[in-house]
Formats: structure tokens, sequence, C-alpha cells
């Protein structure tokens, strides 16, 4: 897993030994620290990536790579036990969520601005941020320059599993992420849309592989706070269309992330 440092001792080994190497690309590893990447490439039996887009890219990047031997393998969820849909959970106010550490490019900021824009025109709203992180006090100082820290909870980091219930107490998904330092499909936007979340998010490139012309959720090119309140006043108008979002939004997790699914998939590969 990754194409960098791991790779690269996969490759040195596989020089020594004669054993076949394959090697997974996600993020960083092969968009930022590339050195070596198409010889790596060309190098292993095999490549797994997360998205179709970076196959796109890698494709691009050394053309002479058949179409075969890059394999799209999308991260597994458990979407049967785990990651379901609890309309029980939901209170009276309607509630926002967004997840991820508090870092520049997670675009709290502009988050925190279309929450004060949203809370004058719905008052009944609350905003829950996940996560932990240098920026987080920042964000909490922001909210009370807002005026908004009474409706913003921050809760802060939580393990992987407690997060279904802050899914499934929610009324919609937001990721207000900066594109030029995000890449692939977030985890966090397949959990929310397995928890039959619309989602509103930043148009990362490879997003429009689970969220296709506005079916589950709204992508914006640039998370600009007044077209996020547009977006979230959509939901607060017409019900009915964030619960048909959410719908198709978990039947596309369903299909693309199944865990087991996946993993034999993967498995089979080996098994070649």
């Amino acid at each position: 897993h990754w194409a960098t440092h791991p790779a690269t001792v996969g490759l040195i080994i596989s020089r020594l030994t004669g054993i076949k190497m394959s090697l997974t690309g996600h993020a960083h590893d092969i968009y930022v620290n590339t050195t070596g990447l198409a010889h790596k490439l060309r190098q292993a039996e095999f490549v797994l990536t997360c998205t179709a887009d970076n196959k796109k890219y890698m494709k691009e990047l050394v053309p002479d790579l058949s179409d075969e031997k890059i394999i799209v393998s999308y991260h597994g969820l458990d979407v049967v036990n785990k990651y379901i849909p609890n309309k029980s959970l939901k209170g009276e106010a309607f509630k926002i969520v967004s997840v991820g550490s508090c870092l520049p490019c997670k675009g709290y900021d502009k988050l925190l601005e279309a929450f004060k824009f949203f809370v004058e025109k719905y008052k009944n709203a609350e905003l829950v941020i996940v996560g932990g992180g240098p920026l987080l006090n920042e964000h909490k100082k922001y909210a009370i320059k807002l005026g908004i820290d009474d409706k913003v909870n921050f809760v802060g980091f939580v393990k992987q599993e407690d997060m279904p219930s802050f899914y499934q107490s929610a009324d919609c998904f937001v990721l207000a992420a900066i594109s030029e330092i995000h890449w692939g499909i977030p985890n966090v936007i397949v959990e929310a849309m397995a928890c039959e979340l619309p989602i509103i998010a930043t148009e990362l490139p490879a997003l429009n592989e689970v969220i296709k012309d506005s079916d589950a959720g709204y992508l914006i090119a640039v998370p600009e706070p007044e077209v996020i309140c547009e977006c979230l006043l959509k939901f607060t108008n017409n019900p009915e269309l964030g619960n048909k979002m959410g719908q198709i939004g978990r039947k596309r997790v369903c299909s693309m992330f199944d865990l087991e699914k996946n993993a034999h998939e993967v498995a089979a590969l080996f098994g070649k």
C-alpha cells in the first residue's frame, strides 16, 4: 500500500527474491511524491487504485500500461451492520454534520460562514463538526465571533466505531473542502451516503463517480458560503428532496463500496 516508500521496498524485495510485486496508489503518493512512480507502475504485476479518476491519471502518466493492469478497487465499508440509516436518532432541529480533522484543507471557516447565513433564514438548525486538529480552538473562536457558537457543536476526535450515530442523527452532510489539496473520494462522504444523508461538497475530481448530476447531493465548484447556504435551504424547503437524494446515495454506496464484496475481489487478484 502507497506508491512511495512501501512500493520502493516492494520493488527491491521483488528484484532480490523474484517474488512478484503489486502496489496500491491512493492520493499524495501518486500526485505529489512521484519519484520513480512510472517505473514502479511498469514493474508491478498489477496496480490497485481507489477511483476511476486515479486510473485515468496513471494511464496518462504511463500510456504504455495496459488498461487491465490498473484496477479500480473502491474502499470497503460495512453497509450491512454498521453504516446504515437510523431515523429514530433524528431530532426536531435540522442537523448538519461535517467530519474531518481541523486543518486548512477542510474549509471549516467557509462552512461556519455558510451556517451563519443559513440560521439567519432557518432558525431551528444545528451544526456538528466531528474531528480534532490544530485549528480546533481557532474554529471555536471564529464561531463565537460569528455569533453562532450556541448552535455549533465541536465534538473533537471520535473513534471510528462511534461514528455511525453522528451520521444517523443528521439531516445532511457538508464537506467544504479545498479542492487543490484533496484527492480521491473522501471516506466520510461515503460513510454519510451509506447512512442516507444527502451531500453538499466541493466538486473534487472523483466525486462525480458517486454523485451524478446532483442525484445524491450537490457538488459546488468553490466552497462559497452563500452557495452552501442556498443548497441547505433547498433541503429545508423540500424535505422530500433530501430523503430522495439520501436513498439514491445509499443504493450507490452499497453497490460500489460493500466491504465484503470488494475484499473478495482483491483476494481473487492474488489468487491468480
